[in-house]
């Protein structure tokens, strides 16, 4: 067949034109591209449309895809055959370098994986400024990782009155209160920095000659120690 494809339609305005009246808010299925009795979950099973151009080289390609476990939706930087798709979609999950994304979007490579946040590109308007937003509780909790609104300067805040903390190893190390009071070792700090630890010390060490005071308090006494000379 040369030209143009119309279907429900007399006047094809591209290769293949399907033309059908619809309603607004229903869903409809014009295209189907169907494997028969391929297993849409089996592990590489693929439905896909490919995009070539000159000297025969893929562009990308779209489709379905299986992981073994479900059905997804692929998308390919090139021919289905190199294997998994760079960007596949299940159940309400990306994953961009697996197919078996974890959660709602789930980045992975073998190698170092960026994830680049930029704003302002044009370095006109100061108020466009890259930052993560977190949400919960119907909108009411509100969180917010990047650059302060019009400033360069980097921001991690709690908008809701709540504490903000930090960790290792699986374990809080120090927190912010709601009142802005620091604590180590505490979840309570009960003053603007609050240390609690069995035989707690609290050094400061000059950088230039490594000399330093220590302060520690035991059975009630305020201990003071430093190795300067």
């Amino acid at each position: 067949v040369t030209g143009n494809v119309g279907i429900g339609t007399t006047s094809p305005e591209a290769n293949l034109h399907i033309l059908k009246n619809s309603i607004n808010g229903q869903a409809y299925e014009r295209l189907i591209i169907d494997g028969d009795t391929q297993n849409t979950t089996a592990s590489g099973s693929s439905q896909a449309i490919a995009f070539k151009g000159s000297a025969n080289n893929y562009a990308g390609a779209v489709g379905g895809y299986g992981n073994g476990t479900v059905g997804g939706m692929g998308l390919w930087g090139g021919s289905t055959n190199s294997g998994s798709p760079d960007v596949f979609v299940k159940s309400g999950a990306v994953g961009i370098g697996t197919t078996s994304p974890d959660s709602t979007l789930h980045l992975s490579s073998s190698g170092p994986t960026i994830l680049t946040i930029e704003a302002d590109t044009d370095n006109v308007t100061e108020t466009d400024n890259a930052r993560i937003v977190l949400k919960q509780d119907g909108g009411a909790v509100i969180g917010r990782i990047g650059f302060e609104n019009n400033t360069n300067a980097l921001e991690v805040i709690n908008q809701y009155a709540d504490s903000l903390s930090l960790g290792t190893s699986n374990s809080k190390r120090l927190l912010i209160d709601p009142n802005g009071n620091v604590g180590i070792g505490t979840d309570s700090p009960n003053d603007i920095l609050d240390i609690r630890k069995a035989n707690s010390q609290l050094r400061l060490t000059d950088s230039d000659d490594n000399k330093f005071v220590q302060f520690s308090y035991s059975g009630g006494k305020l201990i003071t120690r430093n190795n300067s000379t």
